[in-house]
């Protein structure tokens, strides 16, 4: 779950859209206080998820938390692209490798 404040959220609104899109809550608050909470539009089509066992036991170690529905890769895809401005990105993976990631 994500938050935001009121004025970031004006001035991002579509970034915190695709969020709720993706399947995210974002909690939308003033002056560090919860005021409003932006959920995505539930689907007919999503179904939901099905703990088994085990993932109850990692829930309740704290080690997890279970999703609301099952994945579906096909809006996985659907996310809008991070944009990384020059070579930033690059940057950041060869970083990684010189300290032996």
């Amino acid at each position: 779950m994500r938050s935001v404040d009121v004025a970031a959220l004006h001035d991002d609104l579509i970034t915190y859209l695709a969020y709720a899109q993706a399947g995210e809550t974002v909690v939308i608050e003033e002056h560090n206080e919860p005021v409003a909470k932006l959920t995505p539009y539930l689907a007919s089509s999503r179904v939901p998820f099905q703990p088994t066992v085990e993932d109850l036991e990692l829930e309740a170690a704290g080690l997890i938390r279970l999703p609301e529905f099952e994945f579906d890769v096909d809006e996985l895809w659907k996310m809008p692209e991070a944009q990384v401005r020059g070579n930033a990105g690059t940057q950041a993976i060869l970083d990684e490798r010189e300290q032996g990631w």
